[in-house]
């Protein structure tokens, strides 16, 4: 049995929000991994939104392709100029599989040219490899060391040197195969006489995968013992406790971190879902305004703050807090997050705005969220009706049938 065969309805939104966490600290490969496990959960249910909530998520997993793309090609560049021409070479290559971007393949096909007399593009996509392709194709040093190469210093060279086993296994589960991955490193566990090591980590991660919660908590204790600064690690036992419903025992782990680790961003956030998952909202609102009064506006805490007004059914905080969120994006320049739009223009909505401006974030979000142009039609429809303008109302209910057909 699979994780997703056993997990709640809300796991999709646990891996989601892992998925975030790892983005959020620069490690894109595993928030690319945990956004592809939460869209295969969320496409197994019925879900309200469902449609939205699945472009969302893709619009996440490809952030973070582009991004460990970026990574893959600014370590390059730190290969080339370290004369590590061959390593810098299956690094661009594979930033090459990750892009979509032009520039950006642009700019890596151009750094394959300066180093390379023949340059063989890469054509396959890895995800859509068979197991057994594995061991004919993925197993070379050189593509072992590109997945390391996003990880920090000491720890690269650790993997780096744990052996074939470990190489084998780690390779699978960055691939998705989480059975082969769990077989070869519980033998590279054995290999090194199961002294407590990152081989602990990937090892119950495999597991944790496969659903099997015990397991990977048993190696997660072991594992934080030996190694307390580990944020994925916390990370991962938070899952485990949160599954199970063990709140206290999630909130004693994380006071138990180390003091310069509790005060991080992620360890923060950690604490303020736990909370908010234990259902314990007023708390949790609490927890997250002494955050922000202290160390300022953070957007993933406010985002999580106006997550916890709403189920507090405090509107029209969680409105302030949307509309706050859209004006900074705004100020900077940025790509205004459709969840966030949505979420403010449903709570105006409910409030009783029907604005000109309300309107023209439905319009924008039916550019922005083609897929739920369904829903956005209709509420403009109902919007135009509310106001009197009835041939308004007509139309866009019409727009809303016609690409309803084409769904």
């Amino acid at each position: 049995m699979g994780i997703f065969d056993i997990f709640s309805s809300r796991s999709y939104e646990s891996c989601e929000k892992k998925g975030d966490r790892f983005f959020n600290s620069n490690e894109f490969g595993p928030a690319k991994l945990e956004y592809e496990k939460s869209l295969a959960q969320l496409e197994r249910k019925t879900l309200p939104n469902s449609s939205h909530n699945q472009k969302r998520l893709e619009d996440k997993i490809n952030q973070s392709r582009e991004a460990l793309a970026l990574q893959h090609k600014n370590n390059a560049v730190n290969l080339i100029e370290s004369g590590c021409n061959d390593d810098a070479a299956e690094l661009l290559k594979l930033a090459l599989e990750l892009s979509s971007d032009t520039d950006l393949t642009m700019q890596i096909e151009h750094l394959l040219l300066d180093i390379q007399d023949e340059v063989i593009l890469p054509t396959r996509d890895p995800a859509m490899e068979s197991d057994e392709d594995i061991d004919e194709k993925d197993t070379g040093e050189e593509y072992f060391i590109a997945l390391c190469s996003t990880l920090q210093g000491h720890v690269k060279d650790e993997y780096l040197g744990y052996g074939d086993s470990f190489k084998m296994g780690y390779i699978a589960l960055n691939q998705g195969y989480f059975e082969r991955a769990a077989v070869l490193l519980a033998k590279s566990l054995e290999e090194h006489d199961s002294t407590v090591s990152y081989i602990h980590l990937e090892l119950a991660t495999a597991h944790l995968n496969l659903g099997d919660m015990d397991n990977a908590d048993a190696l997660l204790v072991k594992f934080i013992d030996s190694y307390p600064g580990s944020v994925r690690a916390y990370e991962m036992l938070c899952d485990i406790f949160w599954e199970k419903r063990s709140y206290d025992k999630a909130l004693e782990l994380l006071q138990s971190c180390p003091d310069d680790l509790k005060i991080s961003l992620p360890m923060k956030l950690l604490v303020g879902e736990t909370l908010f998952q234990a259902e314990k909202y007023k708390e949790t609102e609490s927890f997250y305004l002494e955050h922000m009064g202290t160390n300022g506006w953070n957007e993933h805490i406010a985002k999580a703050l106006a997550r916890t007004y709403e189920a507090l059914e405090s509107k029209e905080k969680a409105l302030e807090i949307y509309g706050k969120l859209i004006n900074e994006c705004k100020g900077c320049g940025g790509r205004v997050d459709p969840f966030v739009k949505q979420r403010y223009a449903d709570i105006s909505y409910e409030l009783g705005d029907v604005s000109e401006n309300i309107r023209e974030i439905y319009l924008s979000l039916c550019q922005d969220d083609p897929l739920n142009q369904v829903r956005y039609f209709n509420r403009l429809s109902e919007i135009y009706a509310k106001c009197g303008y009835d041939e308004e109302a007509k139309r866009y209910l019409k727009f809303a049938k016609t690409a309803e057909r084409q769904l």
